[in-house]
């Protein structure tokens, strides 16, 4: 109950006036009344569903806890993108970026936003204080590197962007020194 208490409900709310939206759209643009196949209106409607189980499910852990093991899913991170790479990979639209998982493909990125946030969140919390040099930054956008590396090999440059902004915006929510930025804007 006090979890519920503290939900952003107008996010709630925003959230499922998009999907409605979304399949509004959707469904005009394949012509579901015309054709009688509602098949991506169904896929899109329990693709939705699962990630809403998903938001629920990742409500139930405590993200400390699981920022414990950040090694761990830092190592995980990086398995996850290269097994792709590997024979187990399959190609979609000149990437080898997903694995064929029979009726479903899996793209391993998807998964990897997940578990390289959370892993790299806690590394820059244990250097948080500690950013006021370009060594600091250097170590820590090091620590990213092979992820968007591995990201550039499938090739996935879309993904590779999405990952850079998440290590910007994790970076600058945790109190870079605005005065070393400057500098390195300046040189």
């Amino acid at each position: 109950m006090k979890l519920l208490k503290q939900l952003d409900w107008r996010l709630i709310i925003t959230l499922f006036m998009i999907f409605a939206f979304g399949i509004v759209i959707l469904s005009s643009a394949t012509h579901v009344n015309q054709t009688g196949n509602y098949s991506r209106l169904i896929k899109q409607s329990i693709a939705f569903a699962l990630g809403i189980g998903m938001i629920i499910l990742m409500l139930a852990f405590d993200y400390n806890f699981i920022g414990q093991y950040y090694k761990e899913l830092y190592i995980a991170s990086v398995v996850l993108l290269a097994i792709v790479l590997t024979p187990l990979g399959a190609v979609r639209g000149c990437a080898r970026s997903t694995l064929d998982l029979g009726p479903l493909d899996l793209q391993t990125a998807e998964l990897v936003k997940l578990t390289f946030i959370l892993s790299y969140a806690k590394i820059v919390e244990l250097k948080k204080g500690r950013m006021d040099k370009l060594k600091d930054i250097v170590r820590l956008l090091m620590y990213a590197a092979p992820i968007i590396g591995l990201l550039i090999a499938q090739p996935d440059l879309g993904t590779a962007i999405v990952f850079c902004c998440i290590i910007a915006a994790i970076i600058f929510t945790a109190g870079i020194d605005y005065k070393m930025l400057r500098k390195a804007i300046i040189v």
